[in-house]
């Protein structure tokens, strides 16, 4: 089955018919979701595809499947081991052999087109940030779905239609934070629902209509002609409108304007990190360098580098200071945004059984008004000592950041899963005891790599798979001991490295930041 086909799939399966060819859609899918970016391969020409602007402007680009014929270009570039001293002179000897991949693909994919940053995936089409998925277009930050279209920000879903935060959930048309659920529509911040449509704020609810639970049979058949509106609508005009209009229907503003970059969203931190933290972090930089650096909020401007950081706001109720996750999908209703508790009490409320016979499409906006409300922050699950953060469960010990997953001792992250001891790192997986890290799966005691999987102590890599020991290499898979794609075997490595890393340490203990990282280690204007 290729992706056209799982779309015409999903559609019956959602909306009950075919409503028409993929490529229509491409425009509606795409809204309010992370952006692509086209960049020029220095090879080829040809337009190659990344996910952030985070480089810096000098920075050459190549497509994922011209990293061999990029190698050829460079192979008469030698390593003089005498004239490795340091950072700069590495920079130096092996500037020709540094080019970031565009539509970068790990481990085991197929028929991944115009796609950025996919680890085991198959049939994606205009995607990015996507682990372990299939059967998905213009997608991004999912992990372990199937059947998804213009869909965000989750995992273990499918069949869903522009749903964002859908997780663990199947069957769902137009849904924020919807999770453990089933057959929604036009809902947010749902927990445990089955069967339910323009609602919000609801646990463990069957049947609601405008969040009144109604009779199964007369569920079913409002349901019936509100879907075939959908259907009607959405195939004739080839959009309709979204979840994020419905939550800032009659809200008296048009949203937040969404930043270009999202790392430039403001947080304000309520108090300082926890001692657990302080600890852990000494401990990582001593691990990553051989120098424990302290106070750990020093850092915090230069760890938030090229990562996103939470939006702080005030809730549309109360006033009150709440986070709000750094995700466009997200960032584009900051005005509906309410705190946890007051989502959850406002859930209590509903809309006329009167109302609901009259529900259409058109009119939703006006009827649901009172009630259109969600909340950004999610908490679920077993948590400790979660502090200045949005949108985690079952973590410990983490401190100002968004999407803490089955984490623990992480600081100034997003979207961090099932890691122990990560500071200032961005969607990565599986790991620990990694600083600045980015887009990655399975690192361990890793600083400024990004685009990579199971690799361990490397430093200023991008877009390596199984590579140890290693600093500046670029494009590579299996190597061991290499500074710049060459392997120059233990001894020599551990010299070098330990002037490198004693460079490294000592300007971060002076300055509290690096100008270098893996963005522009790169480019020539770094030179």
């Amino acid at each position: 089955m290729d992706v056209n086909r799982a779309w015409k799939k999903t559609c019956e399966v959602i909306l009950g018919d075919d409503v028409g060819e993929l490529g229509d859609f491409e425009r509606y899918l795409k809204k309010n979701n992370e952006l692509l970016y086209p960049k020029k391969s220095v090879l080829s020409g040809k337009e190659v595809t990344i996910s952030d602007e985070e480089f810096c402007p000098t920075a050459r680009f190549i497509s994922n499947d011209e990293v061999e014929q990029f190698e050829k270009t460079t192979d008469n570039v030698r390593l003089d081991l005498n004239e490795i001293k340091d950072i700069d002179s590495i920079l130096h000897a092996f500037s020709e052999k540094f080019a970031y991949a565009g539509g970068v693909v790990l481990g085991n994919c197929k028929d991944v087109e115009s796609s950025h940053r996919c680890i085991d995936c198959f049939f994606v089409k205009g995607s990015h940030e996507m682990t372990n998925s299939r059967y998905a277009a213009y997608s991004t930050l999912l992990r372990d779905c199937e059947h998804v279209f213009g869909c965000s920000f989750t995992g273990e879903a499918k069949f869903g239609i522009k749903c964002t935060q859908f997780f663990q959930s199947s069957r769902c048309f137009e849904v924020i934070l919807t999770m453990l659920c089933s057959d929604c529509y036009y809902t947010a911040n749902m927990e445990g629902c089955q069967n339910c449509m323009f609602s919000f704020n609801l646990k463990k609810k069957n049947h609601c209509i405008g969040n009144l639970e109604l009779p199964k049979d007369k569920y079913f058949k409002i349901k019936a002609g509100l879907v075939e509106q959908i259907r009607n609508e959405i195939e004739a005009k080839k959009d309709i409108m979204g979840i994020v209009e419905l939550l800032l229907s009659g809200k008296g503003k048009p949203g937040i304007q969404i930043p270009k970059k999202l790392s430039d969203v403001v947080f304000t931190p309520s108090k300082p990190p926890q001692n657990e933290l302080e600890k852990a972090f000494s401990e990582t930089t001593s691990i990553l360098f051989g120098k424990r650096l302290t106070n750990l909020a020093d850092y915090q401007d230069w760890l938030f580098r090229h990562t996103r950081k939470p939006l702080s706001c005030n809730s549309a109720k109360s006033g009150k200071l709440i986070h709000v996750t750094p995700v466009r999908a997200y960032l584009s209703w900051h005005d509906a945004a309410l705190s946890n508790e007051e989502a959850w009490e406002l859930g209590k409320h509903s809309i006329l059984e009167s109302q609901i016979e009259n529900l259409s499409i058109s009119n939703a906006k006006e009827a649901l008004t009172e009630i259109s409300f969600s909340t950004p922050e999610l908490i679920r699950g077993k948590n400790r000592s979660v502090e200045d953060s949005v949108n985690y469960f079952d973590s410990e010990d983490c401190y100002g950041g968004a999407g803490y997953y089955a984490t623990k001792k992480s600081a100034y992250g997003f979207y961090i899963r099932e890691c122990e001891n990560v500071f200032g790192c961005e969607l990565v997986y599986y790991s620990k005891f990694c600083l600045k890290c980015y887009h990655s799966i399975n690192l361990t005691r890793c600083f400024e790599v990004s685009d990579s999987k199971s690799s361990s102590d490397c430093y200023f890599c991008h877009n390596v798979e199984n590579v140890h020991d290693s600093l500046f290499c670029f494009n590579t898979k299996a190597k061991r001991y290499a500074i710049g794609n060459i392997e120059i075997g233990r001894e020599a490595y551990a010299k070098i490295k330990k002037s490198v890393l004693d460079g490294i340490a000592r300007k971060l203990e002076k300055d509290k930041r690096l100008d270098l990282d893996i963005y522009n280690g790169g480019c020539s204007s770094h030179l």
